[in-house]
């Protein structure tokens, strides 16, 4: 087998004999300790709360009904709305987080969620400096941090984004010391289990093994067994308790995207994607400027380009995917990439730990969000019998959903439980669409918590319904006929 460097990668560590020194040696070794303390501030100052996302509820939701009864392979539904055939994607991240609000509450929710983030920033750095120097690793990893904010919350997708890494410093290493990396079949085991882009997993391995085929052209038999991996990982993915029926599940989710933003293509004029569209961006451009690019960074951008304009969901992958390249082309042909050393790792490791400590002490000890927003009418909806169902939009529907799993919730968010034609009809009825009041009817619904400014909150008040309650920005409404308040 050919080395990298004979092959023309770029994935030699080892600096060359004569190679130019640093112009300022003394950034270079200060620098983890300032990218230590500004990705803390980062963690600290955007992501405090793991309840930022209304999605949370309705997994913690979802966790403890795979808890209670439900099976895997047919769970039960949580409403009346939905009447999907569905598969869960992400059970076992879903089981996770209630066990972990259930037996350590919410201050311990709060700390996995700050590790999580941690791991996910730490990870970016590590990643980004197994290919380039630490001022341009540095750089992209705090770009990077800004280009997957947005993405960051209590969900299980942050196991992906986990996961994603460590394939690709898998790769990464199998790049420069040879080997195969059988250890990611029972990763995409586990990742397959945890959520529905376990599929990217394979994608990834596919390209990096087809790039370092064409780059260093291996043997045969070390050709076959990279190419084995990313067939192994598919193969273990399909053997979890939902069995084989988890890629039809996976692929359905592209059916949603009419319904759900985050899986329509990403809009790059937004401010949001400037950060993920400067790190990918680059990497292409630089690419194209100073030729020749190895044949697996080729594979792997490849992957990335795709990923970045397939879906908003998708863009953080890209963004990981492409940071460590962006890293090596910002700081080619300076001076000699130093080897991770100790000193940065501690810094990390510290850096760390003081944001999960911090954070956590700084959480709220109840959950913030939405949830605080129904609260004031915890007291009415305590007293509404048991099945009643509550109209809301999607992030009161997730919260109420988890605050009182006795109620009917029929809009909440989790679109796996919806056919298209429910998910359109909810849709439509939101917006005030011709039919929506017949939707409201089919519902039977006689009470509704809205915020104030809703237009269906407006329509229904037109239409009679009366606001018994009022606190903060957020409406109670019962229809006219409603006997129980």
């Amino acid at each position: 087998m050919s080395s990298p460097r004979a092959s023309g990668g770029t994935a030699s560590t080892g600096p060359p004999t004569g190679a130019p020194t640093p112009t300022f040696p003394l950034i270079t070794r200060v620098l983890p300790f300032l990218v230590g303390l500004l990705v803390a501030a980062f963690a600290i100052g955007v992501k405090q709360s793991p309840f930022a996302s209304s999605d949370t509820y309705f997994h913690l939701r979802f966790g403890d009904e795979f808890l209670g009864d439900w099976s895997i392979r047919h769970p039960g539904q949580v409403g009346t709305s939905g009447s999907a055939d569905w598969l869960p994607t992400q059970w076992l991240s879903q089981v996770a987080m209630a066990w972990t609000w259930d037996h350590l509450g919410a201050w311990g929710f709060a700390a996995l969620f700050e590790i999580l983030t941690c791991l996910l920033l730490v990870g970016l750095y590590l990643l980004s400096r197994t290919r380039g120097r630490p001022i341009p690793a540095a750089t992209v990893t705090l770009l990077a941090a800004l280009g997957v904010s947005p993405w960051i919350s209590m969900r299980p997708q942050m196991v992906s984004f986990l996961l994603l890494i460590l394939v690709l410093a898998g790769w990464h290493r199998t790049r420069r010391r040879g080997g195969t990396p059988w250890w990611m079949i029972p990763v995409a085991w586990v990742w397959a289990m945890c959520h529905g882009l376990w599929v990217v997993g394979v994608v990834v391995g596919l390209a990096a093994a087809i790039g370092l085929i064409v780059e260093q052209r291996p043997s045969r038999a070390t050709a076959l067994r990279w190419l084995a991996v990313p067939v192994g990982m598919l193969g273990a993915a399909l053997v979890t308790p939902v069995g084989p029926a988890l890629a039809g599940a996976v692929l359905e989710v592209n059916s949603r995207s009419a319904h759900f933003g985050e899986w329509a293509a990403p809009d790059y004029t937004s401010t949001v994607l400037v950060p993920a569209g400067l790190i990918i961006g680059s990497a292409f451009l630089i690419s194209l400027r100073r030729p020749p690019l190895a044949a697996y960074d080729v594979a792997l951008l490849l992957a990335a380009g795709g990923l970045a304009v397939y879906s908003e969901r998708t863009v953080p992958l890209a963004v990981i995917i492409a940071a460590p390249i962006t890293a090596e082309l910002w700081g080619r042909r300076r001076y000699p990439r130093p080897p991770i050393g100790r000193a940065e790792i501690g810094v990390l490791a510290v850096a760390a730990l003081a944001v999960v400590t911090s954070t956590t002490l700084a959480s709220s000890a109840h959950p913030a969000g939405v949830a605080d927003d129904l609260a004031p009418f915890a007291g009415r909806l305590d007293r509404l019998p048991a099945g009643t169902p509550v109209l809301t939009d999607r992030s009161y529907g997730a919260a109420l959903m988890w605050t009182h799993p006795d109620l009917d919730v029929p809009v909440h968010g989790y679109g796996d439980v919806y056919t298209d034609d429910e998910l359109a009809a909810l849709d439509d009825m939101a917006a005030l669409e011709p039919g929506w009041d017949e939707t409201v009817d089919d519902l039977g619904v006689a009470v509704a918590v809205l915020p104030e400014d809703s237009a269906l909150g407006y329509a229904l008040e037109r239409d009679g319904w009366d606001v018994v309650d009022h606190a903060g920005t957020t409406d109670y409404l019962v229809a006219p006929t409603d006997p129980a308040d």
